[in-house]
């Protein structure tokens, strides 16, 4: 794993990120349940696009995520309090082939993360029973494909109530998907770029 310096949100991390599969979107590229995405082809495009115009094209700053950026420091330190950890932050990360990373919400010592997810107040109850265990997996493992660490807790934080989540376990059949399917995809992706590029060119 590298992780590249500079604080998410910053230049520095948005220039590392540039063009680059992020396990935040792996979901695009295999489902829930393995199988490849529908969105693919179209996230594959928005990656091209990024290299051609050298910006990052995130989407526009949604309520939730704002939310979400509000109350992740406070997430963070009642997590640490309650496991007897300190946490690291960290920006972008990349695999040691520097083709595909993550932007986990921190690090945990030596072989975990730490992912928080600031939902709605019904999104919070759904989480609180069981029902959003999975809406994260693809992330999560794909996070844990990126840097090698061995778990990651998934934490549902609301200032209105209880804490949820659940630690998720590295996975050997997930490891194996992203082994097939992240490198092929960025094949892709470098050939389409490649492609454009040389037809500007011309």
């Amino acid at each position: 794993m590298i992780v590249v310096p500079g604080a998410q949100g910053t230049e520095a991390w948005a220039r590392a990120k540039l063009g680059v599969p992020s396990a935040s979107q792996f979901h695009r590229i295999l489902t829930k349940t393995g199988k490849l995405s529908a969105q693919g082809d179209h996230y594959l495009a928005e990656l091209v696009a990024e290299r051609l115009l050298g910006q990052v094209l995130d989407p526009a700053t949604t309520a939730y995520m704002a939310r979400g950026t509000t109350l992740e420091r406070r997430a963070v330190s009642e997590f640490e309090f309650e496991n007897d950890v300190t946490c690291e932050a960290v920006g972008f990360c990349l695999r040691d082939d520097r083709r595909s990373g993550c932007s986990p919400d921190r690090l945990v010592g030596a072989a975990g993360l730490l992912e928080i997810k600031c939902l709605g107040l019904v999104g919070h109850v759904e989480a609180m029973l069981g029902m959003r265990d999975g809406d994260h997996m693809v992330q999560c493992q794909g996070q844990m494909w990126v840097t090698g660490r061995q778990w990651c807790d998934l934490r549902f934080y609301s200032p209105e109530f209880d804490p949820a989540g659940l630690r998720i376990e590295r996975d050997a059949e997930w490891m194996d998907l992203f082994d097939e399917t992240i490198p092929d995809f960025c094949d892709r992706l470098d050939a389409a770029t490649e492609k454009l590029r040389k037809e500007k060119a011309a």
